[in-house]
């Protein structure tokens, strides 16, 4: 895991942080925390945390002995976060959420798929509420949470049985959450309404994602 930093919009750049390549994943997550850009989290064996912009990292407990696969950080508080952990070395498949900047950590006892975790989204506007998608084959794929990732629902719905690789809240509509998967150019909606309802053009399904066509080369 590496991070490197520019201030200068890319024309020059400087490492911020190193962990060792054998206690992180392929593809190694950090997030900057939205309300506060100063703080940074990332995800090795164990996570790592800057509260001034990468100059300095302070390392928090390990948390199950296997390395962090994706980060989420509330909108609203950057002390509130979610981590799901997994790898194909030693495949501990658990998530994990802190409402005190990863001081303390609580371990979900919700079943979830034995599948590596792809991706974790809050709601802008609703720190309790957060979604995580999954990858693999022969299991749901996207589950939510509406206790800042206590416990978790499974909400794959009519989505197809591939890996699930990213999730995306819009910021100007929470209600509207978008997935993509390993299906050639196919990306997923689906909108709740104010009642926490899964609906499509104001039509209450069970969880039902509508395909949307997004063409690209």
């Amino acid at each position: 895991l590496q991070i490197s930093k520019s201030i200068d919009g890319g024309k020059n750049w400087e490492t911020i942080f190193s962990s060792n390549s054998n206690h992180a994943n392929f593809i190694a997550p950090f997030v900057i925390a939205p309300s506060n850009n100063d703080i940074l989290y990332a995800g090795a064996k164990r996570i790592y945390k800057s509260i001034n912009g990468g100059n300095n990292w302070n390392a928090q407990n390990i948390l199950n002995g296997t390395t962090i696969s994706c980060i989420g950080v509330s909108y609203t508080s950057a002390d509130t976060l979610i981590v799901a952990t997994g790898n194909s070395r030693s495949p501990v498949f658990e998530i994990f959420s802190s409402t005190n900047g990863g001081t303390t950590w609580i371990k979900s006892n919700s079943p979830i798929p034995n599948r590596y975790p792809t991706d974790i989204a809050f709601d802008p506007t609703n720190s309790s509420v957060a979604y995580i998608t999954f990858s693999g084959y022969g299991t749901s794929h996207v589950y939510k949470t509406t206790d800042a990732g206590l416990t978790w629902n499974d909400i794959s719905g009519n989505l197809p049985d591939i890996p699930t690789q990213s999730i995306v809240v819009d910021k100007y509509s929470p209600t509207s959450i978008y997935v993509g998967t390993d299906g050639a150019d196919q990306i997923y909606g689906i909108q709740f309404d104010r009642n926490g309802f899964p609906y499509i053009m104001g039509t209450t399904t069970s969880n039902a994602w509508p395909i949307i066509n997004a063409p690209y080369n």
